[in-house]
């Protein structure tokens, strides 16, 4: 959990500090939601800062750190943090995530990368 937390306020300090400099322009990318519904990445993105969370079915360490990302979503969201959870899941087993989220109870936003294309940009 303190490293989740370190990470997110490292995230926090590296988005303020770099408020000012050039930055890079945000990859264009579009995930569907659960429900089939597709979002681009300026989207999804929006304002402020996110930590986005990249995590398979099949993954054991990925599935071990949901319910620190859960606290983690319980602590910050209202400070502005949002988590966007995105499952690089492959076509074969995607149809294990929706399930996976309702029975861990998660509330973030999940998002399915089957052809992982905002996980290599």
């Amino acid at each position: 959990m303190r490293r989740i937390a370190m990470a997110a306020l490292g995230l926090l300090m590296l988005t303020a500090l770099s408020a000012g400099a050039a930055q890079k322009p945000l990859p264009s990318f579009t995930l569907n939601d659960l429900d089939g519904k597709p979002h681009s990445s300026e989207t999804l993105i929006g304002g402020g800062p996110v930590l986005l969370n990249f995590w398979a079915t099949w993954c054991k360490p990925c599935l071990a750190e949901q319910p620190k990302l859960k606290a983690f979503h319980a602590e910050w969201a209202a400070k502005g943090l949002r988590v966007l959870s995105i499952s690089v899941d492959d076509p074969r087993t995607a149809k294990q995530v929706k399930p996976f989220v309702h029975r861990q109870g998660i509330e973030f936003p999940v998002y399915l990368d089957s052809n992982q294309e905002a996980y290599r940009k």
